[in-house]
């Protein structure tokens, strides 16, 4: 009874570790498509990012030959000139964070190579996936008397009793 309450735990041990490995599997694989995803957003706000500041350099420009001439105010001039001003810190973050996004991505496939040639090593080694094989004895054949030492408290009670009688029926 305690051997087959053993391999149920076992197998049940076995099964609770293989759903640990596919939950982590799947982590793993949310963090990467969510760092892919961000990469992605980062990338494209830096091309707008691009697109703007060269729209707000042109209009800076016209602006200041235009103030030049006395067409616009100081105030309008000053606006042109913050606008660019922000569209170039707009253009300087979003380089940094698109540099971050793709670092993440770096770092997280680094993650999964290293975990692939742990699981590869461990898999050529028998770390991983091998069972333990059998540990059999072997000795050499010879006849000998079974003698079995119990200590325990109470009645040591046979698992099969087997009744031997000198009698036989029907003779």
């Amino acid at each position: 009874f305690r051997n087959k309450a053993g391999v149920q735990r076992a197998r049940v041990q076995k099964r609770l570790s293989e759903i640990q490995e596919m939950e982590a599997k799947n982590l793993l694989r949310q963090d990467i498509e969510s760092a892919y995803t961000s990469a992605y957003a980062a990338e494209q706000s830096y091309r707008s990012s691009l697109v703007r500041v060269e729209a707000l350099g042109e209009s800076f420009r016209m602006a200041q030959q235009r103030f030049e001439v006395g067409a616009i105010n100081a105030v309008d001039f000053q606006v042109a000139q913050n606008n660019l001003f922000n569209a170039e810190a707009d253009l300087v973050t979003a380089k940094y964070q698109y540099v971050f996004s793709v670092k993440v991505i770096y770092i997280l496939l680094g993650i999964v190579a290293v975990l692939v040639i742990v699981m590869v090593v461990g898999k050529q080694a028998g770390w991983i996936g091998g069972e333990k094989p059998l540990e059999v004895q072997i000795g050499k054949v010879s006849k000998k008397d079974i003698v079995e030492k119990v200590s325990a408290s109470g009645v040591v009670q046979p698992e099969t009793e087997v009744k031997m009688s000198p009698d036989v029926a029907g003779e």
